[in-house]
């Protein structure tokens, strides 16, 4: 099987990539034009794994734009988009095609149809994100006019899409209802943990971290984007499922810190997000700026390499029935420690969608579920211990290895079945 794998958000495609070809499938990585720059600098493959030139091989650089133009009217003069002979060349050598954000409208103007569409924002990337949605709303502009023309294109391709796959059973599967599509709920195997850590020489710039684990006792390792404080153009409703409730865990930390139970001990967050700023003054105002250590943003390698030394993982804390966690929870999951997350599902919602237990997620709805965590940790570090080796044999059965075989049997499917 020759596997395309279109765009590389998160790192995403980049990590499925590597566990087919470790399958032994012929996988390959194309990566947009605006993959891995500006703010997604941190999101290049070679700062999510220890040895690029292994993998250097396999990834290709496209002139492909995963943005509106790429779909615009394209008279000579403007060249907006690269044109439909140079997408048939692009992939004239592959069968199977794998892709999220906007490539199933791309592709599809080559005539060519998806095998897997599985999106990585919740609501549909270029269909129904927060953003878009305030689009629509917009009085009549030359920008929702667009908008409006690229999303149309978007949902007819992804509904000619093989397969949808989407874990995210709140605004995503929505979304999905809203435009008559059906998806399978399966997950994406998004991080890949097959490299040994033991191995990694971390970056110049974690010595502050290196020398914070040293002398402290316990260290809870936070790296998720900063957005709690309301914005203008989510309605409550919006907004209620779309915080992060990163203070949550800084007024949490702050109370435990008030027990007095351990006074060694350290909050690791990363400065990253439009409300980094807001957590900061939080620390200062509730006086536990000295036991909060900020870090820039880190590439993946250099996460998992804090996660391997902390003692706590957190995830976000979005109160979204039926979404389930992003990146950082299956960071944390991935690395064997104990993951602090919102969990939006019953266990028994949880195993009737996806067909399997979910793993031991110290469950967080407020403030003082933080603190009664950090306290029982206290008392029961061998528990803890336990929760995160668990997880991790858990992330390697249903996420990992195990679901990326997951993802290859239903594209050895004879086309046209399930």
């Amino acid at each position: 099987m020759k596997i395309a794998l279109i765009g590389n958000m998160n790192n995403n495609n980049f990590s499925i990539m590597r566990y087919l070809r470790d399958l032994g499938e012929d996988a390959h990585l194309f990566l947009w034009a605006n993959d891995g720059v500006g703010t997604l600098a941190h999101f290049n493959p070679e700062f999510d794994c220890q040895n690029i030139n292994k993998w250097r091989p396999y990834i290709h650089q496209t002139k492909l734009v995963n943005g509106y133009n790429s779909l615009l009217p394209n008279p000579r003069k403007l060249k907006l988009a690269p044109s439909i002979k140079y997408i048939k060349e692009l992939f004239s050598e592959f069968n199977f095609f794998i892709g999220s954000g906007l490539s199933p409208a791309i592709l599809q103007r080559a005539n060519i149809k998806l095998d897997i569409f599985s999106p990585y924002g919740s609501g549909i990337e270029f269909v129904g994100l927060g953003i878009n949605r305030t689009m629509l709303r917009d009085p009549f502009s030359i920008r929702k006019v667009v908008f409006k023309f690229v999303r149309e294109r978007q949902i007819i391709a992804i509904k000619k899409a093989r397969y949808c796959l989407n874990s995210e059973i709140g605004i995503t599967a929505e979304t999905f209802k809203e435009i008559n599509c059906e998806f399978l709920p399966i997950q994406s195997p998004i991080v890949y943990n097959r490299e040994n850590i033991i191995d990694y020489t971390p970056s110049l710039n974690l010595s502050d971290f290196i020398n914070a684990r040293e002398v402290n006792d316990l260290v809870v390792f936070s790296h998720a984007s900063h957005m709690w404080i309301k914005k203008d153009n989510y309605s409550q409703f919006e907004w209620s499922r779309a915080s992060k409730h990163n203070d949550w865990l800084v007024i949490g930390f702050s109370q435990f810190i008030k027990t007095n139970r351990f006074k060694k001990a350290k909050l690791v967050l990363i400065d990253y997000g439009n409300d980094a700023h807001h957590t900061r003054k939080l620390c200062v105002d509730l006086g536990i700026d000295k036991h909060v250590l900020w870090l820039s943003k880190l590439p993946r390698k250099d996460i998992m390499f804090v996660l391997s030394k902390c003692d706590l993982g957190v995830g976000e804390f979005a109160v979204s029935p039926g979404s389930i966690w992003g990146g950082t929870g299956w960071e944390v999951l991935a690395s064997g420690k104990p993951l602090l997350q919102t969990f939006n599902f019953t266990t028994n919602q949880f195993q009737s969608i996806f067909g399997h237990e979910p793993p031991a997620i110290l469950d967080v709805k407020c403030s003082e579920d933080v603190t009664n965590y950090l306290l029982d940790w206290c008392d029961n570090k061998s528990k803890y211990t336990e929760i995160g080796e668990n997880g991790k044999k858990w992330f390697n059965n249903y996420n990992g290895i195990g679901l990326a075989q997951k993802w290859l049997d239903l594209l050895k499917l004879p086309k046209g079945t399930l």
